[in-house]
């Protein structure tokens, strides 16, 4: 409509110089040499406007089909929406779909974009269509308009048919097709009944339930392989005598299950708390009335308590529909207190220890999030121990009314309070900023700006540097930074005459074979900032305040170094935290499984992680010193990164990762250091052998296999 306006002023403004009979206009040079720039014009525009690109379409990475796999991307139509996306190989249809995944990494990466649509999807061929090896794929988007796009990739198809059962419904596809399939192999866990065997007493407050949904639920309870349980039911004033009947008959029936009822509707709270106070067990554990628990869920908890002094016990969980189909996985990380005041991560299942709690349960004021609202109380208290249960003990009815509960009473002024509530308790001046999704936040704390000295190593790469330097300049709202360069000996005259007039505070020239440990810890010797950001010179910053949430990150004390979230020039993540695994040392965690949805948006919010990559790293002057820098000797080029980091935690501080500070890295652009060299891995090996072997912030059913990125990959061996 705009168009078409502008369009017709410009012509009624012509008209009114030039008149509107043709013949009758002027016929002097000056006209003559308007009214062809003005054809000239309209014709370039033309010409513009039919080779500008209706659809944009992008891959996840190549594809490989292995085992159960899928194909992912992105598809968004400037012009018209919904997108159909079709794989093609030999000339043949393998798979077609419709756009339908929520993407936020690409509304982020592509502000400009119109948010209503949901531009990713996922292919999931038939494995009867392929033998294995290599083929040429071709992806085809078409919009609502007819308009096309293409994308043409390498293939790889390795032992897909061999590990794909299709007996499975063709319901489950891509992600939860694989999930099927682990369930297969993984679902029973192979583990000793416990030599101590604590009362567990399971809470299970209950308002106008569905019957069949209540029954599930008591039944997944009487079929626990552990037995030492009692279940508390309390009726929160339901005022249905069939029901009451019934929960008084399983009282007569089964000695372990007790009842309270309630003549009114006191809220979930005070229902969950009458709960409570039936309990006589050592632990307590929350169960919502239309879900239901795992047979081994008890056991495994039971199994951690012995094997740990824990305080608090969750597990992993996930979906289950009106037929008994499990879907949606949440595989989730170790304890995190940043994490857990972003979200309710701990979700269920959920199990306190008495002793440490004593009366302080459920508050009637955080109704909808009283179970955030109680984790986040009791694991503030000085000396909590959490423990991560890792395993699917426990599944969330889809539909059900605690699912419900989820998305209509805990609502995102209560989960600020919740907060705010948490920030008093611990004396602090901070800052609560609204997350990606509803119900998630960023914590900041507001601080009084001391100088920041930021260090970047460089050599013979003045594009780069330009850009970097010319960023950060340009786009940084901090108020007191310094940049120091350190040229590490170059030679080419565009960067030595660069160099020389480039918006830099300190330039250190070191002429020494490359040792990027070095070449930060001589500059570090000549910051005058309290804090120090390592940051490479192919490192683009994005947003104005990017420094502003590193420094806020990391002046909390317990904090000793803070990384930020780098993504490729493409807008894939190139980094959201570092994993620990035995076999790689060290992989960066991109946003592969978040397109998924199965890490329930953690990805997207300040959390703790083993390590944080060196391209972009804040942490105080005096600690850095403290530890001895970077390991010049040990790790010159390689993992000196991931050793300070787990030198820092090893000294009792956290290492945090800040999705707040977005930066574009071009990966290794000025040099190719090889994290796969055989030499550097024996090292780390041999240095953290106690740690490399399980990552605490990493799931480890989520597995570590070259591919393990890429979406679930399934691949931990016991």
């Amino acid at each position: 409509m705009l168009n078409r306006w502008a369009k017709s002023g410009v012509r009624q403004l012509y008209r009114s110089w030039a008149g509107s009979d043709p013949h009758a206009r002027p016929s002097g040079k000056l006209f003559k040499t308007l009214s062809h720039s003005w054809r000239s014009s309209r014709a370039l525009y033309r010409r513009w406007k039919f080779h500008q690109t209706p659809i944009l379409l992008a891959l996840d990475g190549e594809p490989r089909l292995t085992g159960c796999g899928s194909i992912t991307g992105w598809a968004y139509s400037s012009t018209a929406g919904p997108v159909k996306i079709e794989g093609w190989v030999d000339n043949q249809l393998i798979a077609q779909t419709t756009c339908d995944i929520p993407r936020p990494d690409v509304f982020q990466t592509f502000p400009h974009f119109q948010q209503k649509q949901s531009p990713g999807f996922r292919l999931c061929p038939d494995p009867k269509q392929f033998k294995d090896g290599e083929y040429t794929l071709e992806i085809r988007a078409i919009d609502s308009f007819g308009q096309q796009a293409q994308y043409f990739s390498r293939l790889i198809v390795d032992r897909f048919t061999l590990q794909d059962d299709p007996e499975l419904s063709s319901d489950f596809s891509g992600t939860q097709r694989e999930y099927q399939h682990w369930l297969r192999e993984h679902d029973l866990h192979s583990m000793p009944m416990p030599i101590e065997q604590p009362l567990i007493s399971i809470v299970i407050p209950i308002f106008r339930p569905r019957l069949d949904h209540l029954h599930q639920a008591i039944d997944s309870v009487l079929k626990q392989t552990y037995s030492h349980w009692e279940l508390c039911i309390s009726d929160d004033g339901s005022a249905n005598p069939c029901l009451l009947d019934e929960l008084t008959e399983l009282t007569h029936r089964y000695p372990n299950i007790k009842l309270v009822n309630s003549d009114y509707n006191q809220g979930i709270s005070q229902a969950t708390n009458a709960g409570i106070n039936l309990a006589t067990g050592e632990y307590i554990a929350f169960l919502d009335q239309d879900d239901a628990l795992h047979p081994q869920a008890l056991q495994a908890l039971a199994c951690a308590a012995q094997n740990s002094s824990g305080d608090v016990f969750y597990t992993d969980e996930d979906r289950i529909d009106a037929c008994g189909r499990r879907s949606e996985p949440f595989f989730k990380p170790g304890w995190s207190p940043w994490l857990l005041r972003g979200m309710m991560y701990f979700g269920h299942l959920c199990m306190y220890r008495r002793a440490f709690v004593n009366q302080e349960w459920c508050r009637s004021e955080f109704d909808g999030s009283q179970d955030w609202e109680l984790a986040v109380r009791i694991t503030d208290k000085p000396g909590c121990r959490v423990v991560h249960v890792p395993g699917i003990y426990y599944h969330w009815r889809t539909g059900g009314l605690s699912s419900r509960a989820e998305i209509n009473r805990r609502c995102h002024e209560t989960g600020r309070q919740i907060i705010e509530e948490s920030i008093r308790r611990r004396n602090q001046t901070c800052e609560i900023i609204d997350g990606p999704r509803a119900c998630t936040y960023h914590v900041n704390q507001k601080t009084e700006k001391p100088l920041v000295s930021i260090l970047i190593p460089t050599r013979n790469n003045v594009e780069l540097l330009y850009k970097c330097l010319n960023s950060i300049r340009s786009l940084t709202q901090y108020p007191r930074y310094e940049i120091i360069v350190i040229d590490n000996g170059s030679t080419e005259s565009d960067t030595l005459d660069y160099l020389e007039q480039c918006p830099a505070d300190q330039i250190i020239r070191m002429d020494i074979p490359f040792n990027h440990s070095k070449l930060n810890n001589e500059a570090a010797l000549h910051a005058r900032g309290e804090y120090l950001l390592l940051l490479n010179d192919d490192v683009e910053v994005l947003s104005t305040d990017w420094l502003d949430v590193l420094v806020s990150q990391c002046s909390f004390p317990e904090v000793g170094a803070c990384g930020a979230w780098l993504i490729y020039p493409d807008g894939r993540t190139q980094h959201a935290g570092i994993v620990l695994e035995s076999q790689a040392m060290a992989r960066n965690l991109s946003d592969a499984i978040m397109h998924d949805g199965l890490d329930r948006g953690i990805s997207r919010l300040s959390r703790e992680v083993s390590a944080v990559s060196g391209a972009c790293m804040i942490i105080r002057k005096s600690l850095y010193l403290e530890q001895g820098g970077l390991d010049t000797e040990t790790f010159p080029t390689s993992y000196n990164d991931v050793d300070l980091c787990l030198r820092l935690r090893q000294a009792g501080y956290q290492v945090i990762i800040n999705p707040q500070a977005k930066l574009i890295h071009h990966e290794s652009a000025t040099r190719t250091i090889d994290y796969s060299d055989e030499n550097y891995r024996q090292l780390m090996r041999k240095k953290w052998s106690q740690i490399l072997h399980q990552d605490k912030f990493w799931n480890r059913w989520l597995g570590a296999s070259a591919d393990w990125y890429r979406g679930l990959a399934f691949h931990w061996k016991k």
